[in-house]
């Protein structure tokens, strides 16, 4: 995973003076084209930043789309309008923070899951280092194992998720998938899998 000059790669949740962090991602490069109503912002290495995160570029994409206010065209990498790199940036960030780490150990090592069926869908993260599982809710109490997700942006992307993760579901790579059944065998957890 280390194909990015290291000189442009940032932590992933981590302490961002932590040279030796395990989980790194390359900073987001944009480039603006166009000028007028025809101006754009293409996210040039955006498939690297998905890569790293190991979370789908569609969902990313769909994230940095509601916040900013645009519209996302895949086939070239572009959102409509001028955005600074350093807003695109604190936006991934954001969304790491939020669909990304796991609430427990910090790790960015998660995917999404869905349960249910039509109106009673139900998105759930869940992490493949220590196995705890976060209910993703758009409104309601303050509980252990839910995340509450405010703001109109993500109410939306949340509904998006839950379409898209239905869909197109999420598995753990060959090696986390190794290891969980290492675990199991040992019954030390993920028993909820």
């Amino acid at each position: 995973m280390n194909t990015f000059g290291n000189n442009n790669l940032i932590n992933i949740g981590g302490d961002e003076s932590d040279e030796f962090y395990r989980y790194k991602m390359p900073k987001i490069n944009t480039q603006i084209t166009g000028k007028g109503n025809g101006i754009q912002t293409v996210l040039t290495n955006i498939k690297d930043v998905a890569s790293a995160i190991e979370h789908p570029l569609d969902v990313i994409t769909k994230y940095l789309s509601f916040t900013l206010g645009s519209n996302y065209y895949p086939e070239k990498n572009f959102l409509t309008g001028k955005h600074l790199v350093q807003d695109i940036q604190k936006y991934i960030m954001e969304y790491i923070n939020t669909f990304v780490l796991c609430d427990s150990c910090k790790n960015p090592e998660t995917i999404f899951s869905v349960e249910g069926k039509k109106k009673k869908i139900e998105l759930y993260i869940q992490c493949a280092s220590c196995g705890y599982r976060t209910k993703i809710v758009t409104g309601g109490k303050k509980e252990e194992k839910k995340k509450i997700i405010s703001g109109k942006a993500n109410h939306r992307l949340v509904h998006f998720l839950e379409k898209y993760i239905k869909e197109n579901p999420m598995e753990f790579s060959c090696e986390k998938q190794a290891y969980q059944k290492e675990v199991n065998l040992d019954g030390n957890g993920f028993d909820d899998l």
